[in-house]
């Protein structure tokens, strides 16, 4: 018998880019044949399309396509998340029929604009609009021609999404550009009716810098779901935070970020999460940043989900010169012993009987940071540096050079250790 390779995700989601780019979800790779938003009429013709057909297939055969593998050889905790949360829509032998079609789509995921007041250091123009005049200044002319002749997504993209395409969403991951500021965000949300919304969770990614869209309030305005978990991300605090995020502020951040604190307490429907993604940049940051939001915040503790660069190849800390990486790893083995002991008491339900856990920390820090540490010690290297997007980079020292002096930053400030990788190629790893 065949060992089952599926992940739900590829029967029940899809994942939508601001250049119209169709991908199984947020982690995985573009398909060999591209899939565009715009090349379809209907959505239902989007999730059955040869390609998300073929990729089902894969699955099926035990030999999933290699669009998947930041899963399967990258270690990433998407798929057994989505699969272990929708194990009913698993092994419901109707998933999808002989031809591998699938009736509905339960899970949008959607980045319908670029548009974005930041300019990340591991972003680019595919997902920032601020990002356009480094890109050229980063790429020359082929920069230039890259967005002279980009296509970017239908002009009206929640207009293809009929009555019925949004009466099976359960679920929606929603990120951008920044989507609080974006009008396709704000038209997808009031398309919902009330009734609607009070049967669908969301995840919503935000940079933390508006909490009013057009005079409204944005918390009052996801409040009507189900559940809308509102993930912040914040790198880090101070120098490396607006280093890593071009374009925080961090007074205008605690402010806002306090505000939906304050709103969402005591309302079971509203949670508030600080979301860090791990570069090479900010690695060693770690330990700081989960006490500097602790004692800033106490009403959120611990609760920080920390994640990974994988691109570009010089953010990727399973992709640093070893002897740094070794060091990545035994500084990651030192922060998952808490000091402090303070760690959180989960309830927790096994086999019927219910009993409690004690946290290092609290649940999202100790699974993320165990998983990244897996991440570290076992992920698929060769994979990794061999994505498009590492192969295509440029040397970083170059793009260091470049990012800073029109930035007026000095990463030998800011981040020196980030000189073993800057001297080290990536062939040499």
């Amino acid at each position: 018998m065949v060992e089952d390779k599926r992940c739900v995700l590829a029967y029940t989601s899809m994942y939508i880019e601001p250049d119209g780019k169709i991908r199984p979800c947020c982690v995985s790779s573009d398909f060999e044949e591209e899939l565009n938003f715009n090349d379809y009429k209907t959505i239902p013709e989007l999730y059955n399309s040869p390609q998300m057909r073929g990729l089902r297939k894969s699955m099926e055969d035990g030999t999933p396509s290699k669009v998947c593998d930041i899963c399967y050889k990258g270690n990433n905790g998407l798929m057994p998340y989505w699969n272990e949360r929708w194990k009913h829509k698993l092994n419901d032998p109707n998933l999808s029929d002989s031809k591998y079609n699938v009736k509905s789509l339960d899970y949008l995921d959607a980045r319908f604009s670029n548009i974005c007041n930041f300019k990340c250091r591991m972003c680019g123009p595919g997902l920032s609009s601020q990002w356009d005049e480094d890109h050229i200044a980063v790429e020359g002319q082929s920069g230039a021609d890259y967005l002279a002749n980009r296509v970017m997504i239908h002009s009206d993209p929640v207009g293809k999404f009929t009555a019925k395409d949004l009466q099976t969403i359960e679920h929606m991951n929603v990120g951008g550009g920044e989507p609080f500021i974006t009008a396709d965000f704000w038209k997808l949300i009031d398309s919902f009716t009330d009734e609607q919304k009070s049967e669908i969770t969301m995840y919503v990614n935000t940079n933390g810098s508006v909490v009013k869209y057009k005079g409204e309030s944005i918390m009052e305005k996801l409040s009507k779901f189900k559940e809308v978990v509102i993930g912040v991300s914040c790198d880090g605090f101070g120098a490396i935070g607006e280093y890593q995020r071009t374009g925080m502020n961090q007074k205008r951040f605690d402010k806002n970020f306090t505000h939906m604190l304050e709103y969402a307490f005591g309302k079971d429907n509203l949670i508030i999460s600080m979301e860090y993604t791990i570069t090479s940049m900010n690695l060693f940051h770690i330990q700081d940043f989960i006490f500097h939001v602790k004692d800033k915040w106490p009403a959120l503790g611990y609760g920080i989900h920390f994640h990974w660069a994988t691109t570009p190849y010089y953010f990727a800390p399973v992709l640093a010169p070893n002897k740094l990486k070794q060091q990545f790893i035994s500084y990651i083995e030192g922060v998952l012993i808490n000091p402090r002991e303070d760690g959180v008491l989960t309830d927790f339900i096994h086999e019927g009987e219910e009993y409690q856990k004690q946290h290092e920390y609290s649940s999202p820090i100790d699974e993320s940071l165990n998983a990244f540490l897996n991440h570290l010690n076992s992920a698929d290297v060769e994979a990794i540096r061999n994505m498009q997007i590492n192969k295509n980079a440029m040397p970083v020292r170059k793009f260091m050079k470049i990012i800073d002096e029109r930035r007026g930053e000095d990463w030998k400030v800011v981040v020196p250790h980030m000189e073993a990788i800057i001297n080290a190629d990536l062939t040499l790893i």
